[in-house]
């Protein structure tokens, strides 16, 4: 019965069932491919937000090899996103620490040389490396972060 319903120009040109079978494989394999290459993507934009969340507005310079030019586009452009929504909602930064602190000030030890830096009150600090100050954690939780300034527990 189903043959009645077919065309007879079908069954002349009906495919050969193993060149059928392995046009589907292929195609399957091509999509199987193009599923994991979007996850591995998707992973890396991931790692991408996530180290724009660790270290700050700027790619560490160890890491800046590591990432590839789109990457390093997408960073950019992520960073000014999470910048304009801060802005928005009132200048509050909300990479600042992901949990709430326990202390205002912290004392810290500076690993290496980080220049002067101004304090949210208006004073100057020089960063130099192997010195030890007590300041505000706003004002260098990005430091901790980046590894420049160890956090001396108290």
């Amino acid at each position: 019965m189903l043959r009645a319903l077919r065309s007879p120009e079908y069954d002349e040109a009906a495919p050969d069932p193993g060149i059928a079978c392995g046009v589907v494989m292929h195609h399957h394999s091509l999509l199987r491919a193009k599923r994991c290459m979007l996850a591995y993507l998707s992973y890396r934009l991931d790692r991408v937000r996530q180290l724009r969340w660790e270290t700050g507005p700027v790619v560490p310079a160890d890491l800046q090899p590591l990432l590839s030019g789109k990457e390093v586009e997408f960073f950019a452009r992520y960073d000014g996103a999470l910048n304009g929504y801060m802005g928005a909602i009132g200048d509050m930064d909300l990479t600042a620490d992901p949990s709430p602190p326990k202390q205002l000030h912290v004392e810290v030890r500076v690993l290496e040389d980080c220049g002067e830096v101004v304090t949210e009150d208006g004073n100057m600090v020089n960063l130099e490396a192997h010195t030890t100050h007590y300041l505000r954690r706003a004002d260098v939780e990005h430091l901790i972060r980046q590894g420049k300034l160890q956090q001396l527990d108290t």
